[in-house]
């Protein structure tokens, strides 16, 4: 599998949760199997799939090698899927038709971390002004 042919993966890398979580995922695949983006500091890519950076924070997302833009349960299938210690339980997801349930407890947290994410930069904003 190339570079192009990997599977995109959008993620946040000034959270530590989500760096925590794609750092293991990092251990566990192919070097090539992932292409791991830092929203932080790829906006040429983000704009090259007419994604906004503030989707991107919003849920995960992931690029196919067929150029599909998936986001939220499923991304994270598609990630499992491309992990061999996960393998399983993505295709087990998928088959059992769980994703709907994983969104719905995923959005929850997304939108928790989202609204925490934006209220902790715009109070540094201010700070950062005065």
């Amino acid at each position: 599998m190339s570079a192009n042919q990997a599977l995109r993966v959008f993620y946040d890398d000034l959270c530590p949760l989500c760096s925590k979580e794609i750092n293991h995922y990092r251990k566990l695949v192919h070097h090539l199997a992932v292409d791991w983006v830092e929203i932080s500091t790829s906006a040429e890519v983000i704009e090259t799939f007419g994604l906004t950076r503030e989707q991107l924070l919003k849920r995960l997302h992931v690029i196919t090698p067929e150029g599909e833009v998936v986001s939220g349960a499923r991304a994270f299938t598609l990630i499992w899927q491309a992990l061999r210690f996960y393998r399983v339980l993505g295709v087990i997801v998928t088959r059992l038709h769980m994703i709907g349930l994983i969104d719905r407890l995923y959005e929850p947290y997304a939108d928790s971390r989202y609204k925490k994410r934006v209220s902790c930069h715009s109070d540094s904003n201010e700070d950062s002004g005065r």
